[in-house]
């Protein structure tokens, strides 16, 4: 499952948004606001209703991304790949992931 917080920072940088601009947007602290989108901390509905209306996102988009074919595709292989695999070999496979994670974000916010 997709966390909020990622989904947001998603939504956030299609629109060239820093952080900053949307927590004051949404009358939201930047410490609070950076906790949200990296899963630290999580928005009241009132808080996220207004970072929603500010993004011009509704619920319904943040459920596309839940649902998506191809992402529930993806979801089921590793599962599979998982269960087959040794428990170190899993970890490393993480390891992996979370690394080109963090290349894929680094890339972005260049």
């Amino acid at each position: 499952m997709m966390k909020i917080g990622h989904i947001l920072r998603t939504q956030r940088r299609k629109q060239n948004l820093t952080q900053r601009e949307v927590a004051e947007a949404v009358d939201c602290g930047l410490p609070h606001y950076t906790k949200i989108e990296t899963g630290k901390a999580h928005p009241s509905i009132e808080l996220l209703e207004k970072i929603l209306q500010f993004l011009n996102t509704d619920l319904s988009q943040l459920i596309e991304f839940e649902t998506d074919p191809g992402r529930q595709k993806l979801i089921t292989a590793l599962n599979l790949v998982a269960r087959e695999i040794g428990k170190e070999d899993l970890k490393l496979l993480v390891a992996l992931a979370k690394t080109i994670q963090n290349h894929s974000d680094l890339a972005q916010s260049a």
